[in-house]
């Protein structure tokens, strides 16, 4: 097991102990673990392009988490989301005794192909 050792503000701290009290915890590890499950589960869900917000169905308002963690998830879905959307080509190439096949992303058969083209 890894330990943790934090050095908190006192209104970090504060935080904490309100925390503890408005969620009915019993100790600042439980408060860890909880703030470390919704994070994850937060930003899962932002990196699948979902946002995260409070909902007031009654009103019909929501008001939509933002923070520094969820921003860094969501730029990171986006990356993924362009790398797994640029298409591929197979190219398949005889090495002595093995087959291998190999994908090769767009932008390295044009810069390949710029290259046999100036050479």
């Amino acid at each position: 097991m890894a330990r943790l050792n934090l050095d908190l503000t006192d209104t970090q701290s504060e935080l904490v102990e309100r925390l503890m009290k408005m969620c009915d915890l019993r100790s600042k590890t439980d408060v860890v673990e909880n703030g470390l499950i919704l994070l994850g589960w937060a930003a899962r869900e932002v990196q699948h392009g979902l946002t995260i917000a409070a909902v007031d169905e009654t009103q019909k308002i929501y008001r939509e988490v933002q923070t520094p963690a969820l921003e860094g998830a969501r730029r990171v879905g986006e990356k993924r989301a362009a790398a797994e959307s640029e298409p591929l080509a197979v190219k398949a190439k005889f090495d002595r005794e093995a087959f291998t096949v190999t994908a090769v992303s767009a932008e390295s058969r044009s810069r390949k192909r710029g290259r046999e083209v100036a050479s």
